[in-house]
């Protein structure tokens, strides 16, 4: 998978300090730092204890040592089909971490973690002579079976290996495709990376140092998004909000709001959120005034008649969280609000893209800014240590995020974590899935990237529904009232098998939200005159008196948008 570019890597190594700082010239000892190659975006954080246990059990069941102890360990995530993670301590990249659903976490090393396990008398190392050596440092060439030396007895096709020059030195890394005793000639290592391994520093180094190092550097970024917000302030003159989801980015928003005035807490509860999250959340309560959009179980509703979310059909994140957002601005900021929120460039291309203060067509209401937008993960783990945020207690599991845990953006190690701490919830999901997809396709993690919708299929299924349920006098009643508000100036339609009507899309809207109405709001920012509330069933209802039947309303909608009816005809 190519690696984003989604801006600058801000990221140093101070060799005298032995920690990582945020510019060139490190702010404690003065000493100018080394950069710190790694792999775009460049979102790092400091390891768990527990991530730390994994990645030292990974590398004894390969090699038969343990190579991290207590010293400081980052983890850049990768781009990656599941959970990657590049491993880096003393400021060298040492290995690779990739999680396969099918067979757990395997490690791809890098030379300097081969040399680190030769040095501690490790497995897997494979020798090569002089000439083969200087070819593949100076080409990064395969190792070929006349050029091998020896090789440790316990190797087998398809391990990962590390190469060995004559002096003991790691020149390269890959995978054996033969064992060198049994061929005479052909490719024994396809490398993967070749250069001769770096010393790694033989200092300590810990969280603690690294946050002095970098405090000045901290202070000042503070400090320019305290000022942003204060200038954001000075000329829109709203009600003031933090979006406060229980992650990490929007903990730093609201302390650094908080730096400037009180505000007040959205929390969107989807429900689908964890149980952690929920109570970490909760927890904030004696601190800040906190409102609550509560979803309830509009999730399992959306699932129902939309089918399962995938990446590229995330309607779920207009249902559960844009959705109750706009119900509880309408009710709570009629005049609107401006909502900092914990966004930054580094987490997607989208956000890259996004300019720091914007507007959402979907939650018209809402004017969103976010101060940490060109902040790194790095930055972020720095400020929250030094201080002193509590954090979400997901966090110290190795959970890299918080949101929804049916998430389809979810790694499968994200599902397996779940699956340890909530089993419950993951067989819910799994049977949802199970009426809509093979096991298969759920198992192996498939259904977050299958978009198995087709717009046909859709109204075919819910055509005969609606139409069954027209005869029913609520639907009958509900529908002939929507018709009459949105398009006063409709001609008679006849609903049977077939429509026979004027505007065939427009009246298709209109009866999918009659029938099908999810309830979440998202239209209710929508209508210019306030004609649009929710029912006692929880779905729209239109105020006859007050609509003008602009059809305003019927866009956005999850319901239309995400099946597509926009998109079909008969």
């Amino acid at each position: 998978m190519p690696a984003p570019y989604l801006g600058p890597i801000r990221t140093w190594w101070c060799p005298e300090c032995n920690v990582p700082v945020l510019k060139e010239k490190c702010p404690s000892c003065r000493s100018r730092a080394e950069k710190l190659e790694v792999t775009p975006p460049g979102e790092i954080k400091f390891a768990s204890e527990k991530e730390i246990r994994m990645i030292n059990r990974v590398i004894e069941e390969k090699f038969g040592v343990t190579i991290l102890r207590n010293e400081l360990v980052l983890l850049n995530k990768l781009p990656a089909t599941d959970k990657a993670y590049e491993v880096i301590v003393n400021g060298r990249r040492i290995l690779q971490v990739h999680f396969l659903p099918e067979s757990g976490w395997i490690p791809k090393l890098k030379p300097e973690g081969g040399q680190l396990i030769y040095n501690l008398g490790g497995r897997g190392w494979i020798i090569a002579d002089g000439k083969a050596s200087e070819s593949i440092v100076s080409k990064g060439v395969n190792l070929m079976a006349p050029g091998v030396t020896d090789a440790h007895p316990s190797l087998k096709v398809g391990d990962e290996v590390y190469v060995l020059n004559p002096a003991g030195r790691v020149i390269a890394t890959g995978t054996l495709k033969e064992v060198w005793s049994s061929v005479k000639r052909g490719v024994v290592v396809k490398v993967r990376d070749s250069w001769e391994a770096d010393d790694i520093f033989d200092k300590e180094s810990s969280l603690e140092a690294a946050v002095e190092a970098n405090e000045p550097i901290l202070k000042e970024e503070a400090e320019l998004s305290v000022s942003f917000i204060q200038k954001t302030l000075s000329f829109v003159k709203k009600d003031v909000t933090v979006a406060f989801s229980g992650g990490k980015d929007s903990l730093i928003v609201l302390d650094l709001v908080s730096e400037v005035i009180d505000p007040k807490v959205i929390f969107t509860d989807t429900g689908i959120e964890y149980p952690e999250t929920v109570k970490y959340v909760k927890s904030f309560s004696g601190d800040y005034d906190i409102l609550v959009a509560d979803a309830e179980d509009g999730f399992w509703r959306g699932f129902e008649i939309l089918g399962p979310p995938a990446r590229d059909y995330r309607w779920c994140c207009k249902v559960c969280k844009l959705g109750p957002t706009n119900k509880l601005l309408k009710e709570v900021f009629p005049d609107g609000c401006i909502t900092f929120v914990g966004q930054r460039r580094y987490e997607s291309s989208k956000r890259a893209k996004q300019r720091r203060i914007f507007t959402n067509p979907w939650i018209p209401l809402q004017i969103g800014a976010s101060p940490i937008r060109n902040w790194s993960s790095l930055q972020v783990w720095l400020y929250i240590s030094w201080k002193g945020l509590r954090i979400n207690p997901l966090y110290l599991d190795g959970f890299d995020r918080v949101g929804c845990w049916p998430c389809p953006s979810s790694d499968m190690w994200d599902f397996e974590m779940l699956k340890e701490r909530h089993p419950n919830l993951l067989k819910k999901l799994e049977n949802e899935l199970s009426k809509f997809l093979p096991e298969e396709d759920i198992k192996s993690g498939n259904w977050r990237f299958l978009r198995k919708r087709s717009p046909l299929k859709f109204w075919e299924r819910n055509l005969e529904r609606w139409i069954s349920l027209l005869s029913n006098e609520y639907y009958s009643k509900r529908f002939n009232n929507l018709l009459k508000s949105i398009r006063k100036n409709s001609e008679s339609i006849r609903i049977d098998h077939r429509l026979s009507l004027r505007d065939e899309r427009e009246i298709l809207w209109i009866l999918a939200k009659a029938v099908s109405c999810l309830g979440c709001g998202s239209c209710l920012g929508k209508c210019p005159t306030g004609a649009l509330g929710l029912g006692a069933d929880g779905k729209i209802e239109i105020s006859e008196h007050l609509c003008t039947g602009c059809g305003k309303c019927l866009r956005p909608c999850p319901l239309i948008d995400y099946s597509e009816v926009h998109a079909w005809t008969y």
